[in-house]
């Protein structure tokens, strides 16, 4: 007879709480763990969220449950997963005379170009990055509303199907969220 159904034995079941109010940044070090005070995370600074003012905060509950790698990361189909903001760098014409070198080496990063400027992304790549950063002629405009996702699959899917299945696995995970925040106590 099993007296835990297989879920939450304590000899492979650790839980963890947060309670933390803004404004800060929750990271691992913020994870305490319920009945062992020894289960610390190894590495204490991986940030989890920020929360921006003094209304907002964070009371969380979670269980980590110990398996095998077979049934977890081994079967995740994506990995190298990263984001960053769409980037402008806003190149005078007049004060960087490379630009043309850097236009001709990637014409593709060109978003827009008239007689004073030059404007490059580095949404998709761009070699001349690193070098427009370090100089005074370039005005480096960051769009915290536009995201560029990049991720790599093993293999066993498409791209595309693997960023369709996420896209309506978000959707109804919010909407989930969404009700139960909704719905009477």
């Amino acid at each position: 007879m099993q007296l835990w159904g297989g879920k939450g034995c304590p000899l492979c079941t650790v839980t963890y709480s947060i309670n933390k109010v803004g404004p800060a940044i929750v990271t691992s070090a913020d994870l305490q763990p319920v009945d062992n005070p020894y289960l610390v995370p190894a590495d204490k600074e991986i940030p989890i969220v920020k929360l921006g003012g003094p209304k907002q905060g964070l009371l969380l509950t979670a269980q980590a449950i110990m398996g095998r790698g077979k049934d977890h990361a081994k079967w995740q189909v994506t990995s190298g997963v990263a984001y960053k903001y769409h980037r402008e760098f806003i190149v005078d014409k007049s004060q960087y005379p490379d630009w043309v070198k850097a236009k001709e080496s990637c014409p593709s990063c060109v978003l827009r170009e008239d007689e004073k400027e030059i404007v490059f992304t580095d949404d998709y790549g761009f070699p001349w990055a690193n070098r427009l950063f370090e100089n005074r002629a370039v005005r480096i405009v960051e769009d915290d509303t536009r995201f560029i996702f990049q991720f790599e699959t093993d293999g066993s899917l498409k791209a595309i199907d693997v960023l369709d299945y996420a896209l309506r696995r978000l959707q109804e995970r919010l909407n989930t969220l969404a009700e139960s925040m909704s719905a009477p106590d």
